[in-house]
């Protein structure tokens, strides 16, 4: 398959390298610095599974062709704006892997209408000092994709042939708004404790605000009427109790989930995409019942970056 992947940060660099070792054509849109160091050294993984080593095309202007069967879009959500223009004049199937929790549908009909599915990796890491990629696969989520009429099969068949997991969904837009509901009290809590999921970990007051949160946002989407999955998550922080559920969270965070997939994401987007995702949030929730933990978690990352909604 002829894919082509916008945006070149870890979750891009996965999926291109993996997919290039897996023998399809792919063609990863980079932009300054990192498109020079792409082209000049390629893209190493590692994850503890063992490592590879592969030189995906890099371009640094989106190709106008439409001669790709799929375009995977991995920008990071404050960055949508600026590439959804371009993706008009892609051909095949565009999928968005990324944290777009609201306005779904504007951005499939100006992205591409029907040709759009949005989905979410199951995959997370961080650049190390010399540009490798340190990774790791989350075992409770699988790469999602959206359940459209049987368009997204191409598509699984396309990741599970570079031996991701994936699976799809039929309410992809309960998926991400719950998705985001737990990011951002998760990474909020994170940042409140100096962006080290670890020293989170050992503050299980913390650990507790963070759950409550969790559980306030997910009451706030049920109150809509949006169904929240996947069931496991939303179980744990509705119906498990919540003492089992801080256990619970202050293992994962001292583990990889925690050091590999969370805190270093946060670290490097605090100040760009993650304030972005706490306004998306907040508005999500407004007006759907009190949410004190989550309201207050939220607004005081916004605050530290300085944009208030």
């Amino acid at each position: 398959m002829k894919v082509l992947i916008c945006g070149a940060g870890v979750i891009g660099q996965v999926f291109a390298a993996r997919l290039v070792q897996a023998g399809h054509q792919v063609t990863l849109l980079a932009r300054g610095q990192v498109a020079q160091e792409l082209s000049r050294r390629g893209i190493t993984l590692q994850a503890d599974g063992g490592s590879c080593h592969e030189r995906p095309r890099i371009v640094t202007v989106f190709p106008r062709d439409g001669g790709h069967d799929l375009v995977l879009v991995t920008v990071r959500r404050d960055q949508v704006a600026s590439i959804v223009p371009d993706l008009g004049a892609a051909g095949g199937q565009i999928v968005f892997l990324l944290n777009q929790c609201r306005d779904l549908e504007q951005v499939r009909q100006s992205a591409g209408g029907d040709r759009v599915l949005f989905g979410f990796p199951g995959v997370a890491g961080y650049r190390k000092d010399d540009g490798t990629v340190r990774y790791m696969e989350i075992r409770q989520q699988p790469t999602t994709i959206e359940r459209r009429d049987g368009r997204e099969q191409p598509v699984l068949r396309m990741l599970r042939s570079a031996g991701f997991r994936a699976t799809a969904c039929g309410d992809m837009s309960g998926w991400l708004s719950a998705h985001a509901v737990f990011i951002t009290a998760a990474g909020a809590a994170i940042l409140a404790s100096g962006g080290d999921s670890v020293a989170l970990a050992a503050d299980g007051a913390r650990v507790g605000e963070m759950v409550s949160a969790v559980g306030e946002g997910f009451r706030a989407l049920a109150r809509q009427g949006v169904t929240v999955v996947p069931t496991p998550l939303r179980l744990l922080f509705t119906v498990v109790p919540r003492f089992a559920a801080v256990r619970y969270w202050r293992r994962q965070l001292r583990g990889p989930v925690g050091t590999v997939a969370m805190a270093p994401h946060m670290q490097a987007t605090g100040t760009t995409e993650f304030p972005v995702m706490c306004a998306d949030v907040l508005q999500l929730v407004a007006g759907y019942g009190p949410a004190p933990h989550l309201d207050r978690l939220l607004r005081d990352r916004i605050g530290q970056a300085g944009a208030v909604p």
